[in-house]
């Protein structure tokens, strides 16, 4: 079926008036209609072929970047308990502690409970029960050294050692119960001994007189650091323990 306008007409193409005064006129706007429409459509095309390219493209990159830290991240896993500096370095006696090129290293420490044993995991994973009274002492992840009082694990931190004396410190839970509260606290106790082999004992007054042949002089300090109640502790400036400033520098 044919179309049959009525001439002279007239249509509005981008903004401007069109006017047709025959059916040759008619069909050349057909015409151009259809190459508009086409070049349109070709130009839809190819821009969504091309950001198509652009979001392949984008996620390859991604992808590869992804395996890349996914690689190194295994990799990282894989070598870090060879070069982490969070190891337990044991020592199963005085002489073991001083011998730094036979090193016992482990992962994790922790105090089996009422079987006086250490429970060590090594680098591989695998738990290891040792008896507490097996273990002189070790340097925790964080590099504190810590010597083993008693068969039960009680372990002491060692706090300062010097050609004169070695300093210890405990620090306990010391909660107690007052008018129906529970009032949770700590208290610090400290030890010293001579050497780091000889027998420890609870740092006090006497028992440093009955160790050390002090002079008159430091005895009176020794006195004085008592009474004023800085026996046990530390210079809050310098983060020395004053009886080490006072006497046994």
């Amino acid at each position: 079926m044919g179309l049959n306008p009525d001439f002279p007409m007239s249509c509005m193409i981008e903004n401007y008036k069109v006017e047709i005064d025959s059916i040759a006129d008619f069909y050349e706007l057909q015409r151009f209609i259809k190459e508009k429409i086409s070049e349109l459509t070709l130009l839809i095309a190819i821009l969504t072929l091309y950001i198509k390219n652009i979001l392949n493209n984008f996620v390859c990159i991604f992808m590869v970047k992804n395996k890349l830290i996914y690689s190194a991240i295994i990799a990282l896993l894989t070598i870090c308990p060879l070069l982490t500096t969070g190891q337990i370095e044991v020592y199963r006696s005085y002489e073991h502690y001083m011998d730094t090129s036979n090193k016992e290293l482990y992962k994790s420490i922790k105090l089996a409970a009422f079987k006086n044993n250490f429970i060590f995991m090594d680098l591989k994973g695998n738990k290891h029960k040792i008896p507490c009274d097996s273990i002189w002492g070790y340097t925790n992840e964080e590099k504190i050294f810590y010597k083993v009082k008693d068969y039960r694990g009680s372990s002491l931190k060692v706090e300062t050692v010097n050609n004169r004396i070695v300093l210890y410190s405990d620090l306990r839970d010391d909660t107690y119960i007052f008018d129906h509260m529970i009032i949770p606290d700590k208290k610090l106790f400290v030890y010293f001994s001579k050497t780091l082999q000889d027998t420890i004992y609870p740092l006090e007054e006497h028992m440093l007189i009955e160790q050390y042949n002090l002079t008159d002089i430091e005895k009176l300090k020794l006195n004085q650091l008592r009474h004023k109640g800085r026996l046990k502790k530390k210079n809050s400036i310098t983060g020395i323990f004053y009886i080490i400033e006072a006497i046994f520098n």
